[in-house]
């Protein structure tokens, strides 16, 4: 469609990791790593729909299992977007996941905001408003 149109848009892939996808994760990203598109990994987070839980992630079905593993599939990740692939996320954002995956209760909320990638966070102020 956008070839037929000539449509300059890139198409994002806003790709979930979680315990269900953990074995796909490379996949998605070999997929996007055509003509203009690009996929985006977000950890896996509390729904948004439920009562705030610090131990959230001790009984959800999609919180990844095995953390070594959800590890190392974060860190093939950044190295594919080392190595050139459509991979929108950041250097910053890798290191973040690699971070809340291993200690989740103490990165759950910098991760719910979306600021636990920045070096330094950002006034509420500025994002609450």
């Amino acid at each position: 469609m956008r070839s037929q149109h000539d449509l300059t848009f890139r198409v994002l892939l806003k790709t979930v990791i979680m315990e269900h996808d953990l074995d796909d994760l490379c996949e998605v990203a070999r997929w996007a790593t055509r003509d203009r598109m690009e996929v985006f990994y977000q950890p896996v987070e509390q729904n948004y729909n439920t009562a705030s839980d610090p131990r959230w992630f001790e009984t959800s079905g999609n919180w990844p299992r095995d953390p070594a593993k959800t590890v190392r599939k974060v860190q093939d990740l950044a190295a594919l977007k080392r190595a050139g692939w459509h991979i929108a996320n950041t250097e910053a954002h890798f290191a973040a996941m690699l971070r809340y995956f291993q200690y989740p209760a103490g990165l759950r909320l910098a991760t719910q905001a979306h600021v636990a990638h920045e070096r330094k966070a950002p006034c509420c102020a500025l994002t609450m408003l």
